[in-house]
C-alpha cells in the first residue's frame, strides 16, 4: 500500500513458530497535511483472559500529545485511520483497507511468550488497483493469479523444525521483506510513499501504472529459477 506499512518482527523462540508477539503499522493520513500515524498491537499486553488495557499504543502526528494507549472496547481517530478494539483483538481500517488482528493463547507452549498475534488484512472495492500493494500480504491483492508456495509437511508426531518459506509463491527472497525498526518502510518492494498515487482530502488518486522497480529489474520469484 502507497501511504500504509505492516510490519512484524521474525518470530524468535515462538511455540508454535508462527506466532507473532507484536504488529505495528503506520500510515500517512489527513490528505494534504501528510500527518504520520502509528500504531502497535503488543501480544505481552495480553492477560490470562486473553484480553488487556494497553494492547494498543500510538501516535496521530509528531507532539507528545498526540500519543495514545487502548485497551478492551476503545477506540481511536487519527483523520481518516480509525482504531477499534474488541475483546482480545483490534480492528485498523483506513480507506478501503482493514487489518484485522486478532490476541491468542500460544497453546501447547513450552518457552518464549503466553500469546500470539493472528493476522488478516482485506481490501475493499478499488482499493487494490488504486494502490498496487506488495510486502509479504500485500502482493497477494495485486493479482487475480492463485500462487501456490512451499510448505512445511508436520508429521503426527516427534519434534519438527520448520523451513518453508512460500518459495515459489513470494517474490524476491526473505531478506528483502526485512525493515530495521518497527515503523520502518523501506525495503526493496516497498511501495510507501511512491508517486503511483496521490493523496487529495483524505482520498486516494491513481496517477500512474508504473511496474515496481524490483519487476523492472528482473527480480524472480524465490524458489523458481
Amino acid at each position: 500500500m502507497h501511504d500504509v506499512c505492516v510490519t512484524t518482527p521474525a518470530p524468535q523462540n515462538l511455540t508454535p513458530a508462527t506466532a507473532r508477539p507484536q504488529v505495528h503499522v503506520v500510515a500517512v493520513v489527513g490528505g494534504r497535511k501528510r500527518k504520520k500515524a502509528t500504531a502497535s498491537f503488543w501480544a505481552s499486553e495480553l492477560n490470562e483472559f486473553n484480553t488487556g488495557w494497553q494492547v494498543v499504543n500510538g501516535t496521530c502526528g509528531k507532539t507528545k500529545q498526540t500519543a495514545f494507549s487502548l485497551g478492551m472496547g476503545d477506540s481511536r481517530n487519527c483523520e481518516e485511520l480509525s482504531i477499534k478494539l474488541a475483546y482480545s483483538g483490534a480492528t485498523f481500517s483506513i480507506r478501503n483497507w482493514v487489518i484485522t488482528m486478532r490476541g491468542n493463547y500460544v497453546y501447547g507452549h513450552v518457552a518464549g511468550p503466553h500469546h500470539r498475534i493472528d493476522l488478516t488484512l482485506g481490501a475493499r472495492g478499488d482499493a487494490p488497483a488504486l494502490s498496487l500493494p506488495h510486502g509479504m500480504l500485500g502482493q497477494s491483492f495485486a493479482t487475480t493469479i492463485r500462487r501456490e508456495g512451499k510448505v512445511d509437511l508436520y508429521p503426527s508426531s516427534g519434534h519438527f523444525v520448520t523451513s518453508a518459506m512460500a518459495e515459489g509463491a513470494v517474490e524476491g527472497t526473505p531478506a528483502m521483506y526485512e525493515v530495521q525498526s518497527p515503523f520502518e518502510t523501506t525495503f526493496a518492494f516497498s511501495r510507501f510513499g511512491s508517486d503511483l498515487a496521490k493523496i487529495v482530502d483524505g482520498e486516494a488518486g491513481l496517477v500512474a501504472d508504473e511496474e515496481s522497480e524490483a519487476n523492472a529489474a528482473g527480480i524472480d520469484i524465490f524458489g523458481e529459477a
